[in-house]
This record gives structure tokens, C-alpha cells and sequence, in this order.
């Protein structure tokens, strides 16, 4: 039964008149909601959902939907609920994000909370104010990206990639189905732990700035970032430098002398006719370069082809934290991986920097053995995270197809390409174990 309020004369669903809070109906489906005033009538065509993911309900302030990229919509609600319990009752900004999906129907979105908080009990409760809903518009199934996620977790090299989870999203009272709520790369001693760099104190360049770090670094072919620069080799996809964006710093004027130096000189490096006998090792962190492989392997992503979305980070030379090298992560944008029907051959071996670090035998041994301490947590990704997770979103999947239709995967249905991709990963698993154990 249904409990309304209404300045009509009388409600009626499918021509039998409705009191509030008594009134018995299936709305298993769809229902029609009669209004009778003196204004006239009018119907309403209802569905009900009984949500078993949590639900983000969002309105904006004028109540008009999110047309921009770059422009925040202030003053927004937001409610998360987890079953019946509110687990976030707020304030946020919002916009648009994505380059791709932007285009697609079903729009992602950014949020900047106006107070930090945990949400849903993500990265062990930590607290931030930047989350990212991902709409997963071109992945049918919408579970590609937390596999790929998933599979970082469970690589020790990477030290921290985005934490998420699946929830109804319903903007300004629209349901627009199932959404990936999870965090933002950004610096921050949850996220990418490196030391942020201060942009009052850049601007006035007091003796002693810090120009080691700590970076934020996206190679991405977009190449649409405020700071930015080639670096000096080329790549496939054009003949010129690999595109890198500062993601941080990210203010206007900042001096980028530092880091183009710093690359140049790993480039060098990685260059060189006898890669083994240079010190690149000092600058570049290869147990994180080796595990972010893995995860664009397994997962058959050809993003490091453009490049697009791939990320690196470096911390600054000056800090006890952590070391100063580069290091590759946090892995993302894995929504359109897994498409290809053959798992055999790689797809990553020779891009960006792979190319060259492949020629060093130690790079090559330590990759061997990092496999094989690796594999069974992938294959446990494969045999069992993937059911457990398929169980968990099927309902809301399903839905979501039905909402939006897809991109991609064809007339598959969602048990049909969660079965794909078991059988896929596991026969890429056993692919990469033969090959990686014939080195």
C-alpha cells in the first residue's frame, strides 16, 4: 500500500479510487495513477523498486539537471541510504566528468561534499569531501571497473587504487539506475600518499620551495589539464612524446621545470642500449610498475596504447614518507577491457615505458616472481569474487540495461557476460602463467 498526500479530489490506480495508507495494490508492475481535481485529470504511469544496493538521492537547488564539466552546481542535497539507515545527510557540489561517458546518455557525475565524510564505510571509513559516481554507461555488465579495482587490491605493488561500491543513484527525484560510487584519485594521506604541494607558497617563491613532489602525473593522449608537456619519447599512437597532465599541481603558472628535468633524465635512462647497467631503478619504483601491468594484462586494457587515463605518482625527494621514485598507479578507466574474444598475447608489454623496461633481465626475473606469488589471488578473483559480486548487482544490472541498452557486449545478457568472464579470465590467467613462467 501507498501513503500520499495530494490536493486532488481523488486518486485512482487503474480506475479504483485510493486511500492513503490503506489501499492494496501489486506494484510488482507498472501502475497508473489517476488524478481528479477541478483542474482537470491527470495519469502518471508508477514503478516500484525495492532497492537492495544503497541509494543516492541527490537534488539540486534549482532543481535542474548537471550540464557541465567544468561549472560546480552549488548547494545541493545529498542522502545516502543503506537499507533503511542514513549513512550520509548533506550538502554537495556538483558536475559532470568523463570524456567518453560525457557523451553517452547516462551521465557520470563529480561530487565535492561540503564537509568531509566517510561514505558507506569506503578505505576503512576515511574521510574526504571527492567522490565520483560512475555511470559505466559503454560496460553492460557495469562490473569491469571494480574487477579491475579489485585486482590492483590484490597487487601488493600498488599501493592504493580507488575504493568503491554499487548504488541507485536518483538525481532531483529521476531514477537513473545503477551508478559506482567511489573515490577520486587525488593526493591525500587515504589516497595517493604523497606530499601536496602548497600553491600560495609556489606563487610567492620563497628560498626552498619543494619542487620534488609530491605528483600527481596522467598520461593521457586528451592532454586537456592546466599543467602539462611531452616527454621525450615518442609513442604509437602519435610521433611525438608521451602526453603527461599534472593532475597535482594544478594551478596556472605552476613551474614544471622540475619534473620535465626529472622524466627527461629517467627517459634517458630507460633508453639506453644496456638499460641494466644505468641506475634507473633509483628513479622508478619497479614492483608498482610490474603489478600495474599485471592488472592492464589480465584485464586486456588498451588504454597505455593512446595512453588514456594512466596514472603515476612521485613524492617528493625531501620526505621520510616514502621514497622519491615514480610509481605507477592508481589503475583506472577499465570500462571498455574485456571485450576482446581471444586471451592470448599482450596488450600492454610494449607501451609507455614497457617497452624498455623489458629489456632489463632483473625487471624480467622480478616480474616472474611477483607472478607467481600473485596468481592464486587472481585466480580467486576469478573463481569466486566475480559470483559473489555478479549476486550482489544482478537485480540492479539487469535493470539498468533495461533503462539504458549498452554499447557493447551485444545481445548478451548479464549472467551470460559475467559467465564470459570467468571463463575468459581464467584462461588469461593460465595464458600469462605459461608465458610469464617460460622467461
Amino acid at each position: 500500500m501507498a501513503t500520499f498526500e495530494t490536493n486532488a479530489d481523488e486518486v485512482r490506480v487503474n480506475g479504483v479510487v485510493q486511500n492513503s495508507g490503506s489501499t492494496t495494490n501489486d506494484f510488482t508492475d507498472v501502475v497508473t495513477y489517476t488524478l481528479v481535481s477541478y483542474e482537470g485529470i491527470n495519469t502518471f504511469r508508477v514503478k516500484v523498486y525495492d532497492y537492495d544496493l544503497p541509494t543516492v538521492w541527490i537534488a539540486t537547488a534549482d532543481g535542474s539537471g548537471i550540464t557541465s564539466k567544468t561549472v560546480w552546481k552549488t548547494g545541493a542535497s545529498i542522502a545516502i541510504y543503506d537499507g533503511t539507515k542514513i549513512n550520509l545527510n548533506g550538502t554537495t557540489q556538483i558536475k559532470g566528468r568523463g570524456n567518453m561517458t560525457w557523451g553517452g546518455a547516462k551521465k557520470p557525475y563529480a561530487l565535492k561534499l561540503d564537509s568531509k565524510a566517510s561514505v558507506l564505510g569506503l578505505n576503512s571509513k576515511s574521510k574526504d569531501k571527492r567522490w565520483n559516481l560512475i555511470a559505466n554507461y559503454y560496460d553492460k555488465s557495469d562490473i569491469r571497473n571494480d574487477l579491475a579495482l579489485e585486482f590492483a587490491h590484490r597487487s601488493p605493488g600498488i599501493s592504493w587504487s580507488s575504493y568503491g561500491t554499487f548504488v541507485e543513484l536518483v538525481l532531483n527525484g529521476v531514477h537513473l539506475g545503477n551508478y559506482y560510487l567511489c573515490e577520486l584519485n587525488k593526493i591525500s594521506k587515504d589516497r595517493v600518499n604523497v606530499v601536496e604541494q602548497d600553491e600560495d607558497t609556489e606563487k610567492t617563491k620563497p628560498v626552498g620551495f619543494d619542487y620534488s613532489g609530491g605528483y600527481l602525473l596522467e598520461f593521457d593522449s586528451y592532454f586537456d589539464e592546466t599543467n602539462k608537456f611531452h616527454s621525450s619519447i615518442t609513442t604509437d599512437y602519435k610521433k611525438e612524446g608521451l602526453p603527461i597532465n599534472l593532475k597535482s599541481p594544478d594551478w596556472e603558472g605552476y613551474d614544471m621545470t622540475y619534473i620535465q628535468d626529472w622524466i627527461l633524465t629517467l627517459e634517458a635512462k630507460l633508453t639506453d642500449a644496456d638499460i641494466a647497467s644505468t641506475d634507473y631503478m633509483d628513479y622508478l619504483d619497479i614492483d608498482s610498475y610490474i603489478d600495474y601491468w599485471f592488472v592492464y594484462e589480465l584485464m586486456r586494457n588498451g588504454e597505455l596504447s593512446h595512453p588514456k587515463s594512466s596514472y603515476m605518482y612521485k613524492d617528493s625527494d625531501i620526505t621520510p614518507k616514502v621514497d622519491s621514485k615514480i610509481h605507477a598507479g592508481p589503475v583506472w578507466d577499465f570500462d571498455l577491457a574485456l571485450l576482446s574474444a581471444s586471451y592470448t598475447g599482450w596488450i600492454a608489454k610494449s607501451h609507455i615505458w614497457y617497452g624498455y623496461l623489458f629489456n632489463d633481465p632483473a625487471f624480467v626475473a622480478r616480474a616472474k616472481v611477483k607472478w607467481n606469488a600473485q596468481k592464486a589471488d587472481y585466480q580467486d578473483l576469478a573463481d569466486n569474487y566475480i559470483d559473489a559480486l555478479a549476486a550482489k548487482v544482478k537485480v540492479s544490472v539487469e535493470r539498468d540495461i533495461d533503462m539504458w541498452g549498452n554499447a557493447y557486449d551485444g545481445s548478451l545478457t548479464f549472467d551470460e557476460i559475467v559467465a564470459k568472464f570467468k571463463t575468459y579470465l581464467s584462461n588469461r590467467i593460465n595464458w600469462m602463467d605459461t608465458e610469464i613462467n617460460s622467461w
